[in-house]
């Protein structure tokens, strides 16, 4: 072999190097333009749910902590009406409003009052909030039961036991199907999250797979 076969074929490898260099600064190149785009793909999706998330999480906001202040409100109102001789018409959108805190108190208790997410974790303050609106709700019920039949017409107290019982039922499955819905569409947008997150990465990869057959070509 000659020496200019020799330099001949050294040029060629010389050439096939920086072909090669070039080739693979240029997958570098479109791989890192291809996964900034991914990323802020990513980025918008992941904001996007979280976004989702907390509007679902404001379809049943329940202020634990105001339960039982709101009980005691509420029952005081009522006790004053009651032994002011106010009728049981005037009264009884009160004891609706007692059925509705009372039906608050369980959904908070069963923590249905939370997303998926939520329930994961258990807040002490929120454990004592919900048993001091129990045992207040309680009391109250009690105190206005004296009431009634103290100050109140004859079969006044019944007919609150009778309309509040249906009340509380009302709101009880009212609040259920609000956080069985929430829970739904929660579950639904992380899935959805999921499988587009796994779709782009996929893409990706095949974008980057393409790219970097048609440069070795």
């Amino acid at each position: 072999m000659d020496k200019r076969t020799v330099s001949s074929a050294h040029e060629r490898i010389d050439g096939l190097e920086k072909e090669v260099i070039a080739i693979k600064t240029e997958v570098r190149i479109q791989f890192k333009d291809l996964f900034g785009r991914v990323k802020r793909m990513e980025t918008i999706m992941i904001g996007t749910t979280g976004f989702i998330i907390a509007l679902l999480v404001a379809v049943l906001m329940i202020e634990v902590l105001a339960l039982a202040s709101a009980v005691s409100t509420i029952a005081g109102g009522i006790s004053s009406a009651i032994q002011a001789g106010k009728d049981v018409n005037s009264v009884m959108p009160q004891f609706g409003k007692l059925a509705d805190l009372e039906a608050q108190i369980g959904i908070a208790e069963s923590g249905k009052h939370k997303g998926p997410l939520g329930r994961l974790s258990a807040s002490q303050n929120e454990g004592y909030a919900i048993a001091s609106a129990k045992l207040a709700h309680k009391e109250a019920m009690d105190r206005l039961r004296s009431d009634c039949r103290l100050y109140g017409s004859p079969g006044l107290w019944e007919s609150v036991v009778h309309e509040t019982a249906k009340a509380r039922k009302r709101h009880k499955d009212a609040l259920e199907e609000q956080a069985a819905k929430r829970d739904k569409i929660f579950y639904f947008v992380i899935v959805v999250v999921a499988v587009l997150l796994c779709a782009l990465g996929t893409a990706g990869l095949f974008w980057g797979a393409a790219i970097l057959a048609k440069e070795i070509r």
